[in-house]
């Protein structure tokens, strides 16, 4: 504990006054020089014992021992006195006691009372230390605000820039992209149409080539059938020459013939008639048998046909079954590249719609990413002006706080000087004026306190304002960040969907040239098919035609055969009548029958040497027609030959001058791509940088937040040690008030112990004075 170095109380000391200088009164009055002046009744002994020495300032005690002896009675009278003031010293000294006790007692509350207004001081002091350490806390907290403040609008400033070069390069690679696919679109419209004049060119090329091979066809037909019509014209020569030969033969074997016909007309009369029967029957048989001959060969012949027919008509319908299946097979080709074409343009309508939704929301976002900047811009203002407001309200708190400081200070220092310089019950002018300065500044402290309580509150308001904009600012910039990354996201699927948009049109066109090339195709496959068909019916036609013949060849077949015996029976009969006459004329009909067989031989000869003239002069014309014909068909391909020639020379110079747009495309879309991939690094770049500045936003709006927190945690521990101060100068004030109220018990118990001081040094001093007067032997002192 400390020591209690606490000085003695105005109250105690003024009762060390009083008590002291009537122990000291007491003193002089047993040991200074006696002055007997005889009371009322005494005789005159006192004043001759008193006076005899007056002059030497002391009596001697003998004179004063019978002095005693004489005022006995003054004596007896003096210590009854002397004992009766006892009893009221007894009283008194009792009655100090206790009001010294009182007096005690109000000091030693009074002296509490000083430990616990200089406690309350020492509070109120350490609350003020902290108060204003809180305060610069606060200060500096505000001022660090405002510098992370200046940090995020500078790098807020900083990434509007960037964000502002990023959507013009986002929109100078839209612009570029708009203008990629319109030239996109246009290399595929010429890529379409070298395709399909590259397909045209082929085409033609291969018409050109089938031209050329029907020309060397021709050609090679052409000599053949000159070589052909050569050796047949030789054949005929030949056949002619024979047949004048076969003709000069005949000739010959026909004079000798007449020669010994009529040597032997004499001789063979009568068998002439047999004869020319004979021979009539045996030409006539000769003839049936021919006609049979012919109606079997005929028949052999036409059946030879219908087999030959037959041949071909399985030949020909196997080749219209080929034709068919190649026509079906190319309608499933081209019902797949139809199936396929939809699929592919269901894909590229698939990819477009994706390409149109993508750029759709990418489109969307920088509207929107504006309208977050405009919300942050504007929720910074208002923060920005929300600090400010803070700002002001809390440095009028800390003029309100220092006015009240002084004002408590003014009020205690007017409450020194009246409770100091005017008793309690003083209605001085003076003292009224500094009651009246002081209950003016407690009415001015009051309201200064009351304005503190509004400010605190105000503050409290703001900070809260302040918090929720800066939470709105928080979830906006948490918005902004969502949407460019968003954007970006959108970029790239845009690229990816573009890229999948031009293959998917790629596989369409590829799929649609496909199809026009397929069913290029079929129309020679259908024209294939017909003409396989109409093959296939004219050869049914014809083997029904011959198959329709058989039946009368047939018929003529049997009846030749029938005539043939008739006629057979009838040279029988005929030679059984003229054996004999054949007999006896058969010498001289031998020679006839011999020069009729070397004539029948020579007309044979003549005959076969005339079939094979006429023969060789129908193949000279055949062969002459063929050559003719195939003359007009080499003309008919060289004809045609030029035709596909120009033709695919006009196509050819249709697909490289096609070629050449495409280059020229092809060259502006490598250019296009060039500035394009400069735009999207231009893109990355002001991304790259963009980046680090929403990091160090959101790093800033962290601190800000921290910063924040910190200082409302600061201005709540300023409220919190302001309330703490009110309470303690209410405390200080209570106490104080305390203390002036002791000052007045203080007063009125030292006015107290004075009066019994005073009681009691008189009574002790009529003591003093009656020991003395009778230790003088009742003399008057």
């Amino acid at each position: 504990m400390k020591k209690n170095s606490a000085k003695p109380s105005p109250g105690r000391r003024f009762v060390g006054t009083v008590v002291v200088p009537g122990m000291a009164l007491g003193l002089l009055t047993l040991g200074g020089p006696a002055y007997a002046g005889p009371p009322a009744g005494v005789g005159g002994s006192c004043n001759g014992v008193v006076n005899q020495l007056a002059h030497r300032g002391a009596v001697q005690q003998n004179l004063l021992k019978a002095a005693a002896k004489q005022n006995a009675d003054v004596i007896a009278r003096l210590q009854a006195e002397k004992t009766a003031l006892q009893t009221q010293q007894a009283t008194l000294t009792a009655d100090l006691a206790a009001a010294q006790k009182q007096l005690d007692a109000i000091d030693a509350e009074e002296r509490a009372l000083d430990e616990q207004i200089a406690a309350t001081k020492a509070q109120l002091d350490d609350l003020t230390t902290q108060q204003t350490a809180a305060s610069q806390s606060v200060d500096q907290a505000t001022t660090d605000l405002a510098a992370l403040a200046a940090q995020r609008q500078t790098a807020q400033d900083e990434l509007a820039g960037l964000q502002a070069q990023l959507d013009d390069a986002h929109t100078t690679l839209q612009s570029l992209t708009d203008e990629k696919s319109a030239l996109d679109a246009q290399i595929a419209a010429k890529q379409a149409e070298l395709a399909a004049a590259q397909s045209e060119l082929d085409g033609l090329r291969a018409d050109f080539a089938t031209a050329e091979r029907a020309v060397a066809d021709h050609q090679a037909a052409l000599q053949a059938a000159e070589v052909d019509l050569g050796a047949a014209q030789d054949r005929a020569t030949a056949a002619s020459d024979a047949v004048t030969q076969a003709e000069a033969d005949v000739t010959s074997a026909q004079d000798e013939l007449a020669r010994l016909q009529a040597a032997g007309d004499t001789a063979a009369d009568a068998l002439a008639a047999k004869q020319a029967q004979l021979a009539a029957a045996q030409e006539a048989l000769v003839g049936k048998r021919a006609d049979a001959a012919a109606a079997q060969k005929a028949l052999e012949d036409r059946q030879a046909e219908i087999t030959a027919a037959r041949d071909e008509l399985a030949r020909r319908e196997a080749d219209a079954a080929a034709a068919n299946n190649a026509l079906e097979g190319k309608q499933a080709e081209i019902t797949a590249a139809h199936k396929t074409l939809s699929e592919k343009q269901a894909a590229a309508a698939a990819a477009a719609e994706q390409v149109a939704t993508t750029q759709a929301q990418l489109d969307a976002l920088p509207g929107q990413i504006a309208t977050l900047n405009g919300q942050i811009a504007t929720t910074q203002r208002s923060i920005d002006a929300k600090q400010a407001q803070l700002t002001t309200a809390q440095s009028d708190l800390r003029s309100l706080q220092t006015r009240r400081t002084t004002l408590e200070t003014e009020i205690a220092d007017l409450q020194r000087r009246i409770d100091t310089e005017f008793p309690p019950n003083s209605n001085s002018n003076a003292k009224r004026q500094l009651e009246a300065q002081r209950d003016a500044k407690k009415a001015e402290l009051a309201s200064v306190t009351s304005q503190i309580t509004d400010k605190n509150a105000q503050i409290a308001g703001l900070n809260g304002d302040l918090q929720a904009l800066q939470g709105q600012i928080a979830a906006l910039n948490a918005d902004l960040s969502a949407k460019q990354a968003e954007s970006s996201r959108l970029q790239t699927q845009l690229a990816a969907d573009q890229q999948a948009l031009a293959a998917a049109d790629l596989a369409a066109t590829d799929a649609a040239t496909a199809l026009a090339g397929l069913k290029d195709q079929m129309p020679g496959l259908q024209k294939a098919v017909t003409d396989a068909s109409s093959a296939v019916d004219a050869q049914a036609a014809h083997v029904t035609d011959l198959e329709g013949a058989v039946p009368g060849l047939t018929a003529a077949v049997e009846d030749a055969n029938r005539a043939v015996q008739e006629q057979q029976a009838r040279v029988a009969a005929l030679e059984s009548e003229v054996p004999d006459l054949a007999r006896a004329d058969a010498d001289a009909r031998a020679a006839i029958v011999a020069q009729q067989a070397t004539l029948e031989d020579l007309q044979a000869t003549l005959a076969t040497r005339q079939a094979a003239l006429d023969a060789a002069n129908q193949e000279v014309a055949d062969q002459s027609a063929r050559l003719d014909q195939t003359r007009q068909d080499l003309a008919d391909a060289q004809t045609a030959l030029g035709t596909a020639a120009k033709l695919a020379g006009e196509k050819q110079a249709t697909v490289e001058a096609l070629g050449r747009e495409v280059d020229r495309l092809s060259s502006e879309m490598a250019d296009l791509n060039s500035r394009i991939t400069a735009v999207e690094k231009e893109i990355l770049g002001l991304e790259g940088r963009v980046a680090p500045l929403l990091a160090q936003l959101t790093d800033l709006d962290k601190q800000t937040s921290a910063k924040e927190a910190e200082l409302a945690a600061l201005q709540a521990q300023l409220t919190a040690l302001d309330a703490k101060i009110v309470d303690a100068q209410a405390v200080l004030r209570t106490l104080q008030s305390q203390k002036g109220n002791n000052k007045d018990k203080v007063a009125a118990q030292q006015a107290v112990v004075a009066g019994l001081q005073a009681q009691l040094a008189g009574v002790q001093k009529e003591i003093s004075q009656i020991d003395g007067q009778i230790a003088l032997g009742g003399c008057a002192v």
